[in-house]
């Protein structure tokens, strides 16, 4: 199986992986180390692709569907490609293709929004109050309710593929064809800074 995935809540490790087949699949750890397929619950394709915690449940992205777990109940269904997902202060948000936005306050049916850009969306993290989401063409995204979101950065030649917030601040990793991998910090959402390219000493 290939993870692709994992989230912590109530004291649990949840994570995503695929069966080989075109089913994505929950995988249930305690320590971070030993996981199996307790949750018993599988999403066939589109592939499922983030997952997150949320209060008292873990929600799990897939292209045109989020999920709630253990229930499995769908509380987005439609069109929309949805690829990150952020949690914080009560809200989820949910972001993909072509700047895809969604959001819900009581994990009830999540609510499309307008979104500022039109850059696909790869992911996104919530830390000291904001949500920050990254993606195609260098774009970088900024919201302090989830709902209203405005461009920080864009027009880039960097693909930001992954993202995470911890210790006061922000990090997203970015790659470029036939470059290494570059990554940015920021302790607001709003003023960016370059680290040393990766795979250089």
């Amino acid at each position: 199986r290939n993870g692709f995935s994992v989230a912590f809540g109530n004291g649990q490790y949840r994570a995503l992986s695929t069966n080989g087949g075109g089913t994505s699949v929950v995988l249930d750890s305690t320590d971070g180390v030993t996981f199996t397929n307790t949750v018993m619950q599988s999403f066939s394709a589109p592939v499922t692709a983030n997952i997150r915690f949320l209060g008292n449940a873990f929600y799990v992205a897939g292209m045109q569907r989020v999920y709630a777990l253990p229930s499995g109940t769908a509380i987005y269904s439609g069109s929309q490609e949805f690829r990150a997902l952020a949690s914080g202060n009560g809200t989820l948000a949910a972001l993909g293709r072509w700047g895809a936005l969604a959001t819900t306050f009581d994990a009830g049916t999540m609510a499309l929004r307008e979104p500022p850009g039109g850059s696909t969306l790869n992911a996104a993290a919530f830390g000291n109050g904001v949500f920050v989401a990254v993606g195609e063409d260098g774009q970088i995204l900024r919201s302090t309710d989830g709902v209203a979101w405005t461009v920080v950065a864009e027009g880039a030649p960097h693909r930001y593929f992954s993202m995470a917030y911890g210790a006061g601040r922000f990090v997203a990793m970015a790659g470029a064809n036939g470059s290494y991998g570059r990554s940015l910090t920021s302790t607001d959402g709003i003023n960016w800074s370059y680290l040393p390219r990766l795979g250089y000493a």
